[in-house]
């Protein structure tokens, strides 16, 4: 395992809160990152990495992971068995019901992508991975 870099910060400035946090210094943290992020402004975003932060490559996700068939058939597999327990978690008593409207039917709708995507994001992440080691 390659030794960790120590990172160099961009600017002297050490904004507080700092470890260690309380559940409100943590809050207030947060918010802060949070509130940097939502800006969109890319000069204050930029100020909070340093210049050794490696940035992983996310257009590889849409590449290598979503038209990769080994990929596909396994998310297809979880997104049918993560789905089918949330969506009869969250939505199983008002289908039984008959109150399932357009909204619940999106939101179970979701239920089965979002497994879909993380499974191809985990496994794209994780060949990308090996990748890296054996170059390295």
């Amino acid at each position: 395992m390659p030794a960790l870099k120590t990172p160099t910060p961009v600017t002297a400035e050490i904004k507080p809160p700092l470890p260690p946090f309380t559940l409100e210094t943590a809050k207030a943290k947060g918010q802060a990152a949070k509130d940097t992020w939502n800006s969109r402004n890319p000069d204050k975003v930029a100020l909070a990495y340093t210049p050794d932060s490696e940035w992983r490559n996310r257009s590889a996700f849409i590449r290598q992971g979503l038209r990769n068939p080994a990929f596909v058939s396994q998310a297809v597999r979880m997104a049918l068995i993560v789905g089918s327990l949330v969506f009869a978690i969250n939505h199983g008593k008002a289908l039984m019901q008959n109150e399932m409207n357009r909204d619940r039917w999106l939101a179970g709708a979701l239920s089965f992508v979002t497994p879909y995507l993380v499974s191809i994001y985990g496994q794209t992440q994780c060949q990308l991975s090996r990748s890296a080691r054996r170059a390295s």
